[in-house]
């Protein structure tokens, strides 16, 4: 379990607040929304989610990518209606995305000896998540040994890499 996951969980079991629990600081995230804005975003994420959050990147334009233990990266918007909700707004890679890629047949690969899945899409735990404003480009890495590149502005899964 993550430092991240092992602090909320602790304050939930507590009885105190997720955000005064949590091991980050408000100094740390550039150009921090409020108080508010943020106990909502951890308390979303404990009670909205199935599968444990393992990555989390406040980007550019009030956007948070979340990457989970199902292999799927969530991105999240500022409610229009609520300035202090994050609203769910899609997945990375679309599913337009793969199921257009599901079609061809060369787009699978072998990930373990038996087992093949495509190549835009994790098919184990997201561990971590890296993001160039300048670029775009969203970098995840998952426990499948490879790390893909996100271009944010399409959706779209640019490269696919095996790192072992």
């Amino acid at each position: 379990m993550s430092l991240w996951h092992h602090s909320i969980l602790a304050g939930l079991i507590n009885g105190g607040s997720c955000v005064d629990s949590s091991s980050w600081s408000m100094s740390s995230i550039p150009s921090a929304p409020t108080q508010a804005v943020v106990t909502c975003l951890i308390g979303s994420l404990v009670r909205e989610e199935e599968f444990l959050v393992k990555a989390i990147i406040i980007a550019s334009g009030h956007r948070i990518l979340t990457g989970h233990q199902d292999g799927k990266i969530w991105v999240r918007r500022i409610s229009s209606k609520d300035p202090a909700a994050y609203k769910r707004v899609g997945a990375l890679p679309r599913l337009k995305d793969l199921i257009k890629c599901s079609l061809n047949p060369s787009n699978y690969k072998e990930i373990r000896p038996g087992w093949r899945a495509l190549w835009i899409r994790h098919c184990d735990v997201v561990s971590c998540l890296s993001f160039c404003q300048e670029q775009g480009l969203l970098y995840s890495s998952s426990w499948d040994r490879t790390f893909k590149v996100l271009r944010i502005g399409d959706s779209k899964c640019l490269e696919s890499v095996v790192a072992n």
